[in-house]
């Protein structure tokens, strides 16, 4: 007996598949076998994390990253947030795609951490990787929005003050004037 193997590619992923296999001898005896089946596995590995460097440099963080050798990777996520705040989770997204080293964050915050998490094409994510900075130079102070609200002016219930019509009051007014001042 002699062992064959054959490899199929362009399989779907969690998909049942038959098979039945025919073969023959010398003597052109053949011989097929029942149906066979298999099912492919669903990639739930994630990405290696990526090596993340944060250079603190005059107001600014400048990053570099080394991509993992993962061969469905697809991308990486990059978040930052004020180191200060640990109980505060809320992170914001300053990167996300599949660059692989450079990006400089122009940050308001004066300490910094920042997580890389890279992902995969079948939405697998790596735990993600850590580095913080402090960039040097003076903070960039964003002031809070005014809360000051102008001041309410009261509506004036005095109607304004019309001179009366005098043309009546005097005799001498002439009938040709008072068409002309009443229109």
């Amino acid at each position: 007996m002699t062992t064959h193997a054959i490899q199929l590619n362009g399989l779907t992923e969690g998909t049942l598949y038959h098979f039945f296999v025919t073969s023959a001898d010398a003597s052109s005896n053949v011989a097929t076998s029942t149906d066979q089946t298999f099912t492919t596995t669903i990639d739930i590995t994630p990405p290696a994390n990526v090596t993340l460097t944060a250079t603190p440099g005059d107001t600014i963080v400048t990053l570099d990253w080394t991509l993992p050798g993962d061969p469905d990777f697809l991308g990486t996520k990059i978040s930052a947030r004020p180191a200060a705040i640990l109980q505060d989770e809320r992170w914001t997204l300053v990167y996300d795609g599949p660059a692989t080293t450079r990006f400089d964050s122009g940050s308001p915050m004066n300490y910094i951490l920042l997580r890389s998490i890279s992902y995969d094409t079948h939405h697998n994510y790596a735990s993600g990787a850590l580095a913080n900075a402090t960039p040097s130079g003076p903070p960039i102070i964003i002031p809070p929005p005014s809360t000051t609200t102008p001041p309410v002016v009261p509506p004036t219930s005095t109607p304004p003050v019309v001179p009366p019509d005098r043309s009546d009051a005097n005799p001498r007014c002439s009938a040709h004037h008072r068409a002309l001042l009443h229109g």
